[in-house]
């Protein structure tokens, strides 16, 4: 059985070594946590906007079907008048 110092230089060495892992380890814990927490945020924002944009769509789709079940512009004036009237109404 091999017995070892704990206050040899290479004992201190693997404690330094081992202190600077523990340390890298908590940096790295942390910084994945605060990514975490920043990606869903955006995930967040990211489906506010497509929700937006699915609205704005969906309203595109009803003004086109709006304007095409429409009749289209009279060109004499008594339909120019009679689609002024329904305008007003």
């Amino acid at each position: 059985m091999v017995k070892i110092n704990l206050f040899s230089p290479t004992a201190e060495d693997l404690k330094l070594k081992l202190t600077e892992i523990a340390a890298l380890n908590n940096q790295i814990r942390e910084s994945a946590l605060k990514r975490e927490k920043e990606l869903t945020s955006a995930m967040k924002v990211a489906e506010k906007f497509f929700d937006s944009c699915n609205d704005t769509m969906s309203n595109l789709r009803d003004l086109k079907d709006n304007f095409l079940s429409q009749e289209p512009p009279g060109v004499d004036s008594s339909t120019v008048e009679e689609q002024q009237k329904e305008l007003k109404v």
